[in-house]
């Protein structure tokens, strides 16, 4: 009676089951969609609102500079420094939800074949292989990924070798792992722009560059020199190289967390032949695209 049935108050696990199936295949297919789609994917493009272009880019490939400059142009970078001292903070927490870059993002979808520029900023390979390394000891966030795939205990805080690094690098997909290590190329770089240009700042004067860009697309040309959140940004994140590294095997030796917090024989490390080899094995996409575009 008053319907006191308990079968008609609490629908049955198997009444809602085909909703759940249905919730589930939809998340299934728009998380696929995520995957595929140069926009979504990380790292995600910057896309500027005044005109059709774009910046692919990669972490540990100037990235923070790169990310300073665009939101210099698009008069965000007041507000970015505010929200938070990291700069990428706010690229992840505000800019992609902002109502501006998804107005941005739809324009440069229907025009990228037509009207739109790419502005790609690829590092030498090897080179963001032994910085991918420093980063990786000095905030253990391959500690995990490291431990599971070697089937052995990392810590970065008691160190680890850059030789184990390649071992773990050449065992996973390095286009779908953490982007501190990931290949630089990037799906957005498949497509067909009207405009490319390629950056790659261990050859080329990045600000120099980045100011031939503005011109080149109509901008007003930056004074690199008076916006101090570039200097800023550099004394924090990035270290000196040191002229005067330990002695033996570099390749094998274990460097801890406070060693290479300063100072890191990264041109040393760059240099030893195992290590060059490996990059040009694991990355060899990323040398054919800076190959490919006279940026190697």
């Amino acid at each position: 009676v008053n319907g006191s049935n308990p079968a008609r108050r609490q629908p049955r696990r198997n009444d809602i089951g085909p909703l759940h199936r249905i919730v589930g295949t939809f998340r299934n297919l728009l998380a696929g969609f995520r995957r595929n789609d140069p926009y979504s994917v990380e790292p995600r493009p910057l896309v500027f609102s005044e005109c059709p272009a774009a910046i692919s880019w990669s972490a540990k490939s100037a990235s923070a500079q790169v990310l300073i400059w665009y939101l210099l142009k698009e008069n965000l970078l007041d507000e970015a420094v505010v929200y938070h001292h990291w700069i990428h903070s706010y690229r992840q927490g505000e800019l992609y939800k902002s109502k501006l870059f998804r107005q941005s993002l739809a324009r440069l979808r229907n025009n990228e074949s037509k009207h739109g520029s790419l502005i790609r900023v690829m590092r030498f390979p090897v080179n963001r292989l032994v910085s991918s390394y420093r980063h990786a000891l000095l905030f253990g966030y391959a500690d995990r990924p490291m431990t599971e795939v070697l089937g052995r205990e990392i810590r970065s805080d008691e160190g680890f070798s850059i030789a184990l690094f390649l071992e773990f690098l050449k065992q996973i997909d390095i286009t779908t792992c953490d982007i501190h290590y990931r290949a630089q190329i990037n799906l957005i770089d498949a497509l067909e722009f009207k405009h490319l240009v390629v950056i790659n700042p261990d050859r080329d004067q990045l600000f120099a560059r980045l100011n031939e860009v503005e011109e080149e697309l109509g901008m007003s040309v930056t004074d690199f020199a008076a916006v101090d959140t570039f200097d800023q940004v550099a004394s924090v994140h990035h270290t000196r190289p040191s002229h005067d590294p330990p002695a033996g095997d570099l390749y094998n030796r274990a460097f801890r967390t406070e060693e290479i917090r300063e100072r890191i024989p990264g041109r040393q490390l760059r240099d030893l032949p195992p290590v060059q080899r490996a990059a040009q094995a694991i990355y060899a996409r990323d040398y054919a695209y800076l190959a490919n575009h006279g940026a190697l």
